[in-house]
């Protein structure tokens, strides 16, 4: 679907503003700053993604490459995120709206700009269809570990109706307790949860669980791949779990 519409922009549009936009290179924007929001962005993408494989690990064949497969997933994932920001640039380039972000940009910038083109409603419905069954399936296989924990006590329909319950309870309790937002409660998963569960997760593997196991696990992987993956599990991915909590101090 998001290949169609990108067909669409690219017939529709004017690339040249979106590859300025995007891709032009300009040294001022290097900084401590942009480093951190890089650095933000790619543990979010990448610590949902663990998440997910996570969850369906279980249900994964045997004799899976883990770490190629691991590897092709963060490149499919990145070039999904670049088709999605060449078609949102390319459309709000062309209705004359300046690129925004978050919700502004997904409920008011792009149904704008999309309902001001040829055939927008067409491709609009498409993208955002799109956009619905990515979120719905992201949220659906991030409530599976949850899911098989209750599917004990009430089976799996009940199990996926309790979990989703819990989590639009727990969102409405930090919601109106407070006065945060959809958006602030967002941002405070972001820079709490998520690097608090990457950590307790990289402890656990990289010190807790034997090695021969986790080889035993990555057999199919090259010895020079495992042992890579190994170290940046022990030295590396703890350190910048705790650079990423303090960021969110700042």
């Amino acid at each position: 679907t998001l290949l169609g519409v990108l067909d669409y922009v690219v017939l529709q549009t004017d690339l040249q503003p979106v590859s300025a936009f995007l891709f032009a290179y300009d040294g001022k924007q290097w900084g401590i700053e942009a480093a951190r929001q890089a650095f933000i962005s790619a543990g979010v993408t990448l610590g949902a993604g663990l998440g997910i494989a996570m969850a369906l690990g279980a249900q994964a064949p045997q004799g899976l490459p883990w770490a190629r497969s691991v590897i092709a997933v963060a490149i499919l994932d990145t070039a999904f995120l670049i088709v999605t920001a060449i078609i949102a640039s390319a459309l709000l380039f062309e209705v004359n709206v300046a690129p925004s972000e978050g919700l502004a940009a997904v409920f008011i910038a792009l149904p704008y700009a999309f309902v001001n083109l040829p055939m927008g409603e067409i491709y609009g419905t498409l993208f955002f269809s799109a956009l619905a069954a990515v979120a719905w399936s992201a949220a659906s296989i991030l409530m599976e570990p949850t899911v098989l924990l209750l599917k004990q006590v009430a089976g799996r329909p009940g199990g996926a109706i309790l979990a989703a319950t819990l989590a639009v309870l727990i969102a409405s309790m930090l919601l109106f307790s407070s006065d945060a937002t959809v958006v602030q409660v967002s941002v405070m998963l972001g820079e709490w949860l998520l690097p608090l569960s990457l950590l307790s997760t990289a402890l656990f593997v990289g010190w807790q669980m034997p090695r021969p196991i986790l080889r035993g696990e990555l057999y199919r992987e090259p010895l020079w791949l495992f042992r890579l993956w190994w170290w940046i599990v022990r030295w590396m991915v703890p350190p910048a779990c705790v650079a990423w909590l303090v960021s969110g101090l700042l």
